[in-house]
């Protein structure tokens, strides 16, 4: 019996441990029960060939293909506001560093973004929800245009709509929560260590942030216990704060009284820029190992499994009628597309113009070439992405064995106390 070669065959101590990409379903055998990917038929039961079966652990490539091209239709319309280009803070790793002109957007451009919704939704049916990322600059800089804007999409009703703010947090009070305390909001805020923090994300006079932020966050406490709120914070990383993430942990953990996420990211390199990350991939990858099962809120949950499958869903540049509108009225496909290939205007949109038209010198790359077809990872990747590259086969930034190594162990501890 051999596998599928979308199985994935990981020696541990005194097992093998069997993941199935196609659905996330993880066997562990004693040693001897596999030779070269062939299963010694004779050493399982009927009923474990019988679940090995169920479970597409013998999947032929043309019926996982066809299993990885079954989407189902997009029901939700996303919409990415540059509200501004300004900001109060100087990071010193900013990816807009490299603007000449900047702009903030008025309130006849909301108008015609609302109006762009209300010709989608017209022609769409299957559109039930509207997610808007407002970022900058610094959005929060523009607090009358986002209360223009929820007093907009009031007239959708009928649909679920949802805000991602993506702030630096130095403006997130009491105004800006009272503002958002009956939308689906999630808050998002990038803040380290204070010693980190305040160097690498000073404000425009030299002086430290994070305690400002960090005031703000402590004062959040009610509006994030409603569940219609949810706060993710990142904590950039960087060879010189790596070790201080424990702390770091520990604090948030003492002074947020709610519940609240962390997500770490290695932060990117940009030539405009005058400091620059010495942190080389394999050492983050190492380190992010590490984290996930040190400081993950209950990481061993099958709903925190974090190498779930992915299906032929195109990502949000590619999906229609999603946009990104900067603080000129300029398009764009997504946050990753680059600042030189802004192109046209919200008026073309209006005017009749597909996304499609507008974007007719994007680049052409299909999320699932001859390439991807072939790949034993296709459902960890999902496909190739143009904001990859020259890496598109980089889709993961821990040890994909080390974890599941680790997961499958944890997981058995917690069977066996039970």
């Amino acid at each position: 019996m051999e596998l599928s070669k979308f199985v994935r065959v990981i020696p541990a101590d005194t097992s093998v441990i069997l993941f199935n990409t196609v659905n996330a379903c993880i066997v562990e055998l004693e040693n001897g029960y596999i030779s070269e990917r062939h299963l010694v038929k004779d050493k399982l039961s009927s009923e474990e060939i019988t679940y090995l079966y169920d479970n597409d652990f013998f999947i032929d490539d043309e019926s996982a293909l066809n299993l990885f091209l079954t989407t189902s239709p997009n029901k939700c319309l996303n919409i990415i506001l540059s509200l501004t280009e300004f900001c109060n803070l100087c990071c010193k790793y900013c990816y807009e560093t490299n603007l000449t002109q900047k702009c903030v957007m008025d309130l006849q451009l909301i108008d015609k973004v609302v109006q762009y919704i209300a010709s989608v939704l017209k022609n769409n049916s299957q559109i039930c929800e509207i997610h808007f990322d407002l970022i900058g600059g610094e959005p929060l800089l523009e607090f009358d245009t986002i209360q223009y804007l929820l007093r907009k999409m009031a007239q959708f009703s009928n649909l679920e709509i949802s805000y991602l703010v993506e702030t630096n947090g130095t403006l997130f009070n009491e105004k800006v929560r009272d503002l958002l305390s009956h939308a689906n909001a999630t808050i998002h805020i990038t803040l380290s260590s204070k010693f980190d923090h305040d160097i690498m994300r000073p404000y425009r006079d030299g002086s430290g942030s994070y305690e400002t932020i960090l005031h703000n966050l402590v004062d959040s406490k009610e509006f994030f216990m409603d569940s219609k709120h949810h706060l993710y914070l990142r904590y950039n990383v960087h060879k010189e704060n790596m070790d201080e993430f424990e702390n770091y942990m520990s604090m948030l953990r003492k002074k947020l009284c709610y519940p609240f996420n962390v997500e770490t990211a290695m932060i990117i390199n940009y030539d405009y820029n005058n400091w620059k990350s010495q942190l080389l991939p394999e050492e983050y990858a190492k380190w992010n190992l590490e984290n996930i099962f040190l400081f993950h809120s209950k990481p061993y949950d099958d709903s925190n499994f974090l190498l779930l499958p992915k299906n032929c869903q195109p990502c949000i540049a590619y999906q229609p009628n999603t946009i990104k509108v900067h603080a000129d009225g300029s398009l764009s496909l997504c946050n990753a597309w680059k600042e030189v290939n802004r192109t046209g205007h919200v008026d073309l949109l209006l005017s009749g113009m597909s996304k499609e038209q507008v974007f007719e010198h994007r680049v052409n790359l299909c999320c699932l070439d001859d390439e991807c077809k072939m790949c034993p990872d296709l459902f960890l990747c999902g496909g190739k992405r143009f904001c990859k590259g020259d890496n598109q086969c980089q889709f993961i930034d821990f040890d994909i064995d080390s974890y599941l190594r680790k997961y499958v162990k944890e997981r058995s501890a917690i069977h066996e106390g039970d």
